[in-house]
């Protein structure tokens, strides 16, 4: 009899594994509840919080050919017309303040709530370059440093099942710069990466950046300077050890870099001039109006036939091609409601709302909303390229192919193809672009003040990475 009760129970033990093993596939392996058992049958509506820093101000989230929509509509209307949340649910958007004092008073509040438990659901945050107008702390001042503690949800059985999002075709170098050795915590939304053109026939020989910074090719070394103006920090494959907490270059190098590329940005007018050397993938500059109306990204890339033009990537340190995040999307390790809270990320990634195509003044965009206002893009004010490797073709409409010559579109392939690192944008990064733009702005040459300024800002950096 007590042989009988022992195997009932073990049955019924093996029953309940299983049962549990069955309801974690249906949530991907996550104990937030899902619409089906988070109790919304009882009328209850549940609330995906998203915070973002991506916005000209506090309340635009749009860009719009006619009245802009707020952050909250804008974002309620990509939803509707792209993939609605589960009955129940909704999502209320906050944008953050523009306003220094504002932004840091929220910050601290956010973190706080983060630390204990709880906190937004989603995070779609910019870490781009200082020249936008936003403020220069961000809610995590290190992307994969939070990866790293465990700050954010864990998204490779998410990604595995999503409905929208196309993983397999965006960009793998890209998309990697989410990941850490333990997983996927993040989703890349833009990048950017350093390039110059030049009316000269140059060869992208593969040489390093102190190779030629240091060599006899003033030209390529001009390319190479000018290319890197934008983002500094990529002139390093990596800035930080995560394991010993230090940098990964010295004070002496950092110096040494400034030091050469420093005389050749000072002159960056004249050698536009004589040899027409410019940046050639200008992702990061404010938008330019051409007809009169628009702003778009980039630059007009204008075929030249009669001149030759070459076109060439910044090397970093290790001879490889670095790029840099320059907008991501997570999902808060805190959240009660990691399925739902992972459809909005789904439909954000997808190549619909990545796209900025036209679809959103389309019929079936009419149809869906009665209202053709405005197209919703977080890279508007984002800077940076798209992940989706096939969107700057002919056929696939993009916002920024309305302004790109399809003869130039050859040469953003071919300079795409030779990336082979990535990351998010550090506090580190940014205190070095920010001591790159001191210097040129205070017009330094090499010298006993450039010194002095790289020494105090690699202090600076060298208690960034200790607090890693």
């Amino acid at each position: 009899m007590k042989k009988v009760i022992v195997l009932i129970l073990c049955l019924l033990v093996i029953c309940t594994m299983f049962a549990a093993c069955a309801g974690d596939r249906e949530s991907f392996g996550n104990n937030g509840p899902s619409a089906a058992d988070s109790g919304t049958a009882t009328g209850e509506e549940k609330v995906i919080h998203l915070v973002t820093d991506l916005g000209k101000n506090t309340e635009q989230f749009t860009w719009s050919a006619g009245d802009s929509l707020s952050a909250q509509d804008s974002l309620d209307n990509a939803l509707n017309s792209l993939g609605n949340l589960p009955e129940g649910y909704r999502v209320e958007v906050e944008v953050l303040p523009s306003d220094e004092a504002e932004f840091q008073s929220r910050l601290t509040r956010l973190r706080t709530e983060i630390m204990s438990g709880g906190g937004p659901d989603v995070f779609v945050l910019s870490t781009a370059e200082l020249f936008s107008g936003f403020p220069q702390e961000r809610l995590f001042p290190d992307p994969y440093k939070a990866m790293l503690d465990g700050f954010f949800l864990p998204l490779d059985e998410y990604v595995e099942h999503a409905q929208f999002m196309k993983l397999e075709e965006m960009n793998p170098v890209i998309m990697n710069a989410g990941c850490t050795p333990s997983g996927r915590f993040a989703l890349p939304m833009c990048y950017t990466y350093g390039a110059a053109k030049v009316y000269l026939p140059v060869t992208d020989s593969g040489a390093g950046w102190n190779e030629v910074m240091t060599g006899d090719d003033e030209t390529l070394a001009a390319c190479y300077a000018r290319a890197a103006s934008l983002y500094f920090h990529n002139i390093f494959a990596n800035t930080v050890d995560y394991k010993t907490k230090t940098l990964t270059f010295t004070e002496e190098e950092l110096y040494g870099a400034l030091a050469a590329a420093l005389p050749y940005e000072l002159r960056y007018q004249e050698l536009e001039e004589s040899i027409g050397l410019q940046r050639f993938l200008a992702a990061g500059e404010e938008p330019v109006p051409l007809d009169g109306s628009k702003g778009v990204m980039f630059p007009v890339w204008y075929p030249e036939p009669e001149k030759t033009v070459s076109y060439l990537p910044v090397r970093n340190t290790e001879g490889g091609v670095s790029a840099s995040v320059t907008s991501y999307i997570a999902i808060n390790k805190n959240t009660l409601y990691p399925n739902e809270a992972f459809h909005v990320v789904d439909v954000m990634m997808s190549k619909k709302f990545q796209s900025r195509e036209r679809f959103w003044e389309s019929v079936e965009y009419k149809t869906a909303l009665g209202d053709p206002a405005a197209m919703i893009s977080v890279f508007s004010w984002s800077v940076g390229l798209p992940v989706y490797d096939e969107f700057l073709q002919e056929d696939q409409p993009l916002q920024y192919v309305y302004y790109i010559l399809e003869e130039m579109l050859p040469r953003y392939h071919e300079l795409r193809g030779k990336l082979t690192d990535a990351r998010i944008i550090s506090n580190v990064d940014q205190a070095i672009d920010q001591l790159y733009n001191d210097a040129w702005r205070s017009q330094l040459t090499p010298g006993d003040e450039l010194k002095k300024l790289v020494s105090q800002a690699y202090d600076k950096m060298t208690l960034m990475a200790g607090e890693m």
